[in-house]
């Protein structure tokens, strides 16, 4: 092995043009940014999980194991009792909307905390989807929609910032796992509630 300092060593990969010499710490750095993206994944989709747990909407599982169409997604469940349209529930909608804006709060804050970048593009279909529930809770008029996308981003927001222990709980045991049925999240999450309340206890 060299004598040379790590950051000046070099390995060489051969491409097609020919050997390209690459620094050893670019590498690291490109596996430092991927460990942040899956953190960064993992938790985008516990926020959307802990805040379906903590408002009672069904969901069958979470994946953060990436495909051709997303990083991460939850796979939400139906209604209350499959109704749909103009229909639906009013307090499901509104929790759904909820639900939708909290995977981008919780990775802003995490991302503030942790100093990651965030990639506001995966916020985007979220941000549709709260747009969507808006829309059928205000019946089409628009400045009732926009009221509700800012009622749901600041309630998100404040459910992120009061069970983060939670969604952090469940984003490591995302990392871990790559998967999770709704039952293991819930376990994950009864766990991690359990923990704090028994901290709080503690003389």
């Amino acid at each position: 092995m060299s004598d040379a300092p790590k950051a000046a060593r070099t390995i060489c990969l051969n491409v097609t043009s020919g050997t390209i010499p690459l620094m050893a710490s670019a590498l690291h750095v490109a596996e430092d940014d991927d460990v942040a993206e899956q953190r960064c994944v993992a938790v985008h989709e516990a926020g959307h999980v802990v805040a379906a747990l903590v408002l009672g909407i069904s969901f069958r599982s979470v994946s953060i194991v990436p495909c051709a169409d997303h990083a991460g997604i939850v796979r939400m469940g139906k209604p209350p009792e499959c109704l749909g349209g103009a229909d639906m529930p009013s307090r499901w909608v509104m929790a759904r909307g909820i639900v939708s804006m909290a995977g981008p709060a919780a990775e802003k804050l995490f991302s503030e905390r942790e100093r990651w970048r965030t990639d506001r593009d995966r916020w985007g279909a979220d941000e549709r989807n709260a747009a969507d529930f808006a829309d059928r809770a205000a019946c089409g008029h628009r400045d009732t929609m926009d009221a509700f996308v800012a009622l749901w981003r600041a309630q998100s927001s404040a459910l992120v910032e009061r069970e983060g222990y939670a969604i952090d709980a469940v984003a490591h045991a995302l990392a871990e796992r790559g998967r999770m049925s709704a039952a293991e999240a819930r376990q994950v999450w009864h766990a991690a509630t359990s923990a704090r309340i028994d901290a709080a206890r503690r003389p």
